[in-house]
């Protein structure tokens, strides 16, 4: 069997997958001589790793099949979001509610994992990155196997690309009326475009999603006249995905409603500033994604009406300068009603200063719950006592942390990520207990706090955390660590701590450091307590240890330093060149400097 890997890493990978669910000599021989019947592929070289992909492919269980075609939308070397391959693949059938061995209803996003796990340890799929709770958030494919999977997505009909280059002209593959599946890879063309290379093809398509080939960032209207076309035209779409198209601006045409069959609708990116009522008749609707981009959506009040899965909102920013950019609001301005969404599972960045909690704590079927809040301290006292929701994940002003939110905060069993934001002038000043926060924590974030004491020796007991990041929310000079500290962590992240000299780590402290991110912090040395292989991730004009990464040509990127020093003096001093952006970055630390300062003496 390794003969026909050719010495070929991923065949090898491939074919261990395989054998590794096999048990007994005899499928061991029937592996071996299946190798044969799956000959693939016109290179000599790579006969042999096309054979042993095309029997991990057959050898996948019926559902995984589709589950490993869906990667064939994406583009070569991209680094897939995990959570959009699972919208495709309950969007598609190929993902429902099931009950376990005791009859216990288990979550798509549970049996969506499962799915994912099964094709890594195949050797199906690569592992780019996880979460802070362990879970898989990107992953990719080697080029060979993504050559296979497309070569198998042709071969089933499964998947049509279309591309659209700059003269407007559209061009695919073995183009067939037949195909189901469209992925359309578009950069600034309009939408009239994007009509005419659908035009006449495709009568059975139930699924179209864009992705955008453009690098520039494009401030040209696409308004969506040309959807209401589309919608009537295309009236059997299950799934139909704008995140590719980033331009695209203005009120949703009411025309969706005629899309009855959509499971599956994405806005990410868009600056649509209007959902319409219309979208109420969409009542086989599982999963919808508003999450727009700089732009302020006007949402109907119907949402509950649809039976939606996964809602997400648009990402909310805190901080009071940005808070009227990006966000939602209900078209009547009452608060947003979700009390009949029975199959509701998970919410993301839902704001509770402009939803009915009541009607959001009746769903007993949600599992994961992210939100923001930053004036209704009491809407975060009943899911912080849920037992219903799995995975909790708040983001919140910091001036909400008095009184007895503390302790509320510390006995939720469901608290999973914290984010904590002054969010508004002036700087509110934290002080920080290890009481305050549950042991389950697993992310913590400060951002632009102004955290009274060096927070180091009380985040390090925090037991199981993995991810910490600090944005502008320390003032002071050192930051001490024990060697016990931070026994989880996996990934550190420092911005904007301009005084920081952050030296005093003992030995055996941050065992499991992996990744750690500093940015416009005057580090002169990584301590050397931080056992040597750790990812750094350095860009600041401001930052020695940047200008260091810069002289040797490796700015902004990912680098690998057992003990690095910093460069000269005379190589640290800012080129001429570069003076007007040093103040121009320089301006908002040192305001926010003066006020740390001017504290201290007050």
């Amino acid at each position: 069997m390794l003969d026909h890997c050719n010495g070929h890493p991923l065949a090898i990978i491939a074919l261990g997958g395989v054998l590794a669910t096999k048990k007994s000599l005899d499928e061991w021989e029937s592996v071996c001589k299946n190798i044969q019947s799956h000959l693939q592929g016109d290179e000599e070289s790579y006969s042999g790793v096309y054979d042993v992909l095309a029997m991990s492919y057959y050898d996948l269980h019926y559902n995984l099949r589709p589950c490993f075609l869906h990667m064939g939308h994406f583009p070569e070397d991209s680094r897939i979001d995990v959570e959009k391959l699972y919208n495709l693949w309950i969007a598609d059938g190929i993902v429902s509610s099931t009950q376990d061995q005791i009859g216990k209803e288990r979550s798509l996003e549970d049996i969506a994992d499962d799915y994912m796990n099964q094709l890594v340890q195949k050797g199906m799929i690569q592992v780019n990155r996880k979460v802070s709770d362990g879970r898989i958030s990107s992953c990719s494919l080697h080029d060979l196997m993504r050559d296979y999977c497309l070569e198998m997505t042709r071969e089933e009909n499964f998947l049509q690309i279309m591309y659209i280059d700059e003269q407007q002209n559209a061009s695919a593959d073995a183009l067939t009326d037949k195909a189901r599946r469209v992925t359309m890879y578009v950069g600034k063309e309009d939408g009239q475009s994007v009509l005419k290379s659908l035009s006449g093809k495709f009568s059975s398509l139930r699924s179209l999603m864009f992705i955008s080939t453009s690098t520039e960032q494009d401030e040209d209207e696409d308004s969506c006249e040309w959807i209401r076309t589309l919608c009537r035209r295309f009236k059997l779409l299950r799934v139909l995905d704008f995140e590719g198209r980033v331009v695209l601006k203005g009120t949703f045409p009411s025309e969706v409603g005629n899309l009855i069959y959509l499971r599956y609708l994405c806005l990410k990116g868009t600056r649509i500033t209007e959902l319409p009522s219309s979208i109420r008749k969409l009542k086989s609707l599982l999963l919808l994604d508003l999450r727009v981009s700089r732009v302020i959506i006007k949402l109907p009040n119907v949402l509950s009406e649809i039976s939606l899965c996964w809602l997400y909102f648009p990402v909310r920013i805190l901080s009071q300068e940005y808070d009227n950019t990006q966000g939602y609001e209900i078209e009547d301005g009452s608060q947003l009603i979700l009390n009949k969404l029975s199959h509701l599972e998970r919410v993301s960045e839902v704001d509770l200063d402009k939803v009915d909690v009541k009607s959001l704590l009746e769903r007993t079927s949600m599992r994961n719950l992210s939100a923001t809040c930053r004036q209704k301290k009491e809407s975060l006292v009943p899911f912080l006592k849920s037992s219903t929701i799995k995975h909790l994940s708040l983001k919140i002003d910091a001036g909400l942390l008095t009184g007895n939110s503390e302790m509320l905060l510390s006995k939720s069993s469901s608290l999973r990520i914290l984010h904590i934001d002054a969010g508004s002038w002036p700087v509110t000043q934290l002080t920080i207990r290890v009481d305050m926060f549950p042991c389950n924590l697993v992310e913590l974030g400060f951002w632009y706090c102004k955290l009274s004491e060096d927070p180091m020796p009380v985040l390090e007991k925090l037991p199981n955390l993995r991810n910490l990041q600090l944005h502008i929310c320390y003032g002071g000079v050192e930051m001490n660590c024990s060697d016990t500290s931070f026994p989880e962590l996996t990934y550190l992240e420092l911005d904007g701590l301009f005084f920081l000299n952050f030296r005093n780590v003992k030995m055996g402290g941050f065992p499991k450091l992996l990744e750690m991110a500093i940015y416009n912090c005057p580090l002169q040395k990584i301590p050397d307590a931080l056992h040597p292989g750790i990812n750094i991730l350095c860009s600041s004009i401001l930052d020695p240890l940047a200008n260091e990464y810069r002289l040797r040509g490796k700015a902004s990127e990912e680098v690998q330093i057992p003990n690095l020093n910093t460069a000269s003096e005379e190589d640290q001093m800012p080129k001429l060149c570069e003076f007007p952006l040093l103040v121009l970055a320089i301006i908002p630390f040192v305001m926010l400097s003066f006020y740390f300062c001017r504290s201290k003496k007050h």
